[in-house]
């Protein structure tokens, strides 16, 4: 099992956490302890101090795992990129089994324990692909345990593409998992001995494939120097002698990344499509991957500065803007930008501290003071018992910079949400009657944070669309 030590600073979230007390592997005999004799527990692994002391969990239930050569795998930042190692029962010599500039998220074993099957970006830093290594020294190279390598090596050639939720079968060979694609939401695969079988599913006959536009790749750079990753959405068949509409979709979490193809996970499934749609209507869309997110190592994760502690990734959304604003193909005039949650927190900074250069926004149950927000996640934390972190998270909320806010916007909410409270909404509302700003406000009545009904979903994303044609496309 793991054993993590508790963070001696305050237990505030939203604030970096780069360093904490080494995490450790600890093996406890149980079979000792039946027969009468105490049990017998070993701490066969500690973490270096520094880089890679705190425990980051990969995608996934089960964080260790005992394979049938004797090893236990486990991921690790030790490098500042999550990668995997295996370390014997006894504590004996600990092996890097994969190594580069890339994350390793899913992980689990083949069904006969001798291979670790994981999904990761390497090759390409905004996609996520199924590799397999084995653990038993087998094809070695200049990385101990075995060389990795893709899990389907026919699919390297094709569209961008994201492969999760791995299940090995019970012969030992065949792999069962979800893939999707730049044009193509998940659908079930499987995959036997390197070669790709037929979707075990089909695509429904009414989807717009021949509508979808394949993203392309943009790395910027904020004022500050930062690098970050972003996708734009171009209309097919764009006339680059026109201006268009643009908006810019800033993911939630903010312990999120958006792909070049559709998303592993339902809710940016659902916004990633919400981004093709806009392109399909004659807008120019993007999504950035801003610092604090995930896919691009503990530094970019851990920012400086980040959420409470400054909001410091409000300039990646900034540059995201200024560069759609000198666009040769943009209407300088019409950016938008839209979000959910963490998202939504980042639009409402993007409407109150730049309103010269976002013209409207959506703001999808979004997060506007974080010494309020802090507290549904960590009901002990007090800004007055941490005077100095409350008065650094309320310069970094939405509501800090409500006099900078002209331009109007788009607000939803379901007054269920358990993950940001409703009273988040409601005080924001009230603010902007105050000063004039306009706004409109969907309430969804008795649903959650992720939006149970499709009902729901549709309201919002219909909410927006029509928001942004009015306001950006008259």
């Amino acid at each position: 099992f793991l054993r993590i030590r508790r963070n001696p600073e305050p237990d505030i979230i939203f604030f970096p956490q780069k360093y904490n007390e080494p995490w450790s592997i600890v093996v406890a005999d149980v079979v000792m302890q039946r027969i009468g004799v105490p049990m017998r527990v070993k701490t066969i692994f500690t973490a270096d101090k520094g880089k890679g002391s705190v425990y980051w969990n990969h995608t996934g239930k089960q964080q260790l795992h005992w394979t049938k050569t004797n090893k236990i795998i486990f991921a690790w930042e030790k490098t500042g990129w999550q990668q995997l190692y295996m370390v014997a029962p006894t504590g004996d010599r600990v092996e890097a089994l994969t190594n580069g500039n890339f994350e390793v998220d899913e992980v689990l074993l083949s069904a006969d324990g001798k291979q670790v099957i994981y999904t990761s970006n390497e090759g390409n830093i905004d996609t996520k692909d199924d590799f397999k290594v084995n653990t038993d020294g087998t094809s070695r190279d200049s990385r101990e345990g075995g060389k990795p390598s893709l899990l389907v090596e026919d699919l390297k050639n094709q569209y961008y593409g994201v492969e999760f939720n791995i299940c090995p079968a019970s012969d030992g060979e065949t792999v069962y998992f979800l893939r999707s694609e730049a044009l193509a939401p998940a659908r079930v695969y499987s995959a036997k001995n390197g070669k790709l079988g037929k979707p075990l599913m089909l695509m429904d006959r009414n989807f717009p494939m021949e509508n979808l536009t394949v993203p392309e790749a943009l790395t910027l750079k904020a004022k500050d120097g930062f690098s970050f990753q972003s996708q734009v959405f171009y209309p097919k068949n764009m006339d680059k002698t026109k201006k268009y509409p643009a908006v810019i979709f800033v993911h939630g979490g903010s312990r999120r990344q958006m792909y070049l193809a559709y998303h592993s996970g339902w809710y940016y499934a659902n916004a990633y499509h919400l981004s093709q749609y806009f392109a399909s209507k004659g807008y120019i869309a993007m999504s950035i991957n801003y610092r604090s997110g995930i896919g691009y190592g503990r530094d970019f994760r851990e920012a400086e500065n980040y959420g409470a502690s400054g909001c410091s990734e409000f300039q990646d959304l900034e540059a995201a803007g200024e560069w759609l604003k000198v666009h040769p193909s943009v209407s300088a005039s019409k950016i938008g930008v839209w979000g959910g949650s963490y998202g939504g927190y980042m639009t409402a900074h993007g409407l109150a501290r730049r309103s010269d250069l976002f013209a409207a926004g959506a703001d999808i149950h979004g997060v506007h003071n974080w010494n309020t927000a802090i507290q549904t996640f960590n009901p002990d934390y007090d800004s007055l018992r941490y005077p100095k972190h409350g008065q650094m998270a309320y310069k970094s909320s939405p509501v800090y910079y409500l006099d900078g806010w002209k331009s109007p916007v788009f607000i939803a909410h379901a007054d269920d949400d358990q993950n940001v409270n409703f009273l988040e909404t409601e005080y924001l509302v009230r603010a902007l009657r105050r000063k004039g700003v306009e706004h409109e406000l969907l309430v969804i009545p008795d649903d959650v944070h992720g939006f149970l009904r499709y009902e729901s979903w549709y309201r919002i994303y219909a909410g927006v669309v029509d928001f942004f044609d009015r306001k950006l496309k008259k």
